[in-house]
Protein backbone atom coordinates (compact mmCIF):
# COMPACT_ATOMS: atom_id res chain seq x y z
CA UNK A 1 0.00 0.00 0.00
CA UNK A 2 2.40 1.98 0.54
CA UNK A 3 4.09 1.83 -2.93
CA UNK A 4 0.61 2.70 -3.99
CA UNK A 5 1.05 5.94 -2.24
CA UNK A 6 4.35 6.91 -3.48
CA UNK A 7 3.22 6.66 -7.01
CA UNK A 8 -0.05 8.42 -7.07
CA UNK A 9 1.92 11.30 -5.29
CA UNK A 10 4.06 11.22 -8.40
CA UNK A 11 0.93 11.26 -10.63
CA UNK A 12 -0.13 13.80 -8.49
CA UNK A 13 3.09 15.53 -9.70
CA UNK A 14 2.49 14.96 -13.17
CA UNK A 15 -1.04 16.26 -13.04
CA UNK A 16 0.32 19.79 -12.08
CA UNK A 17 3.12 19.71 -14.94
CA UNK A 18 0.94 18.95 -17.41
CA UNK A 19 -2.01 20.64 -16.72
CA UNK A 20 0.03 24.14 -18.54
CA UNK A 21 2.02 21.91 -20.79
CA UNK A 22 2.51 23.35 -24.41
CA UNK A 23 1.46 19.55 -26.04
CA UNK A 24 -1.94 18.45 -26.03
CA UNK A 25 -1.58 15.10 -25.33
CA UNK A 26 0.15 15.89 -22.32
CA UNK A 27 -2.68 18.46 -21.23
CA UNK A 28 -5.19 15.66 -22.01
CA UNK A 29 -3.53 13.05 -19.85
CA UNK A 30 -2.86 15.37 -17.15
CA UNK A 31 -6.57 16.28 -17.11
CA UNK A 32 -7.28 12.56 -17.07
CA UNK A 33 -5.23 12.24 -14.15
CA UNK A 34 -6.70 14.99 -12.48
CA UNK A 35 -10.72 13.47 -12.53
CA UNK A 36 -9.07 9.81 -11.61
CA UNK A 37 -7.50 11.36 -8.42
CA UNK A 38 -9.14 14.02 -7.38
CA UNK A 39 -13.20 13.64 -9.07
CA UNK A 40 -15.97 11.80 -6.80
CA UNK A 41 -17.67 10.70 -10.21
CA UNK A 42 -16.90 7.61 -11.79
CA UNK A 43 -13.87 7.54 -13.71
CA UNK A 44 -12.44 4.31 -15.48
CA UNK A 45 -15.56 2.15 -13.94
CA UNK A 46 -14.85 3.09 -10.40
CA UNK A 47 -16.24 4.89 -8.06
CA UNK A 48 -13.98 7.30 -6.15
CA UNK A 49 -13.91 4.41 -2.76
CA UNK A 50 -12.67 2.19 -5.08
CA UNK A 51 -10.30 4.01 -6.66
CA UNK A 52 -8.37 5.34 -3.36
CA UNK A 53 -5.90 2.62 -3.60
CA UNK A 54 -5.51 2.17 -7.39
CA UNK A 55 -3.68 3.83 -10.36
CA UNK A 56 -4.16 5.73 -13.54
CA UNK A 57 -3.75 4.06 -16.64
CA UNK A 58 -0.63 4.69 -17.87
CA UNK A 59 0.20 7.44 -20.72
CA UNK A 60 1.24 4.82 -23.30
CA UNK A 61 -1.98 2.78 -22.42
CA UNK A 62 -4.43 5.76 -21.70
CA UNK A 63 -3.72 6.76 -25.66
CA UNK A 64 -3.56 3.10 -26.78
Amino acid sequence: MADVKVIRANYEDMCKRYAESAYRREREYGAYLDRFLHSDGVVDGMAATDRADKLPLSYNRYFS
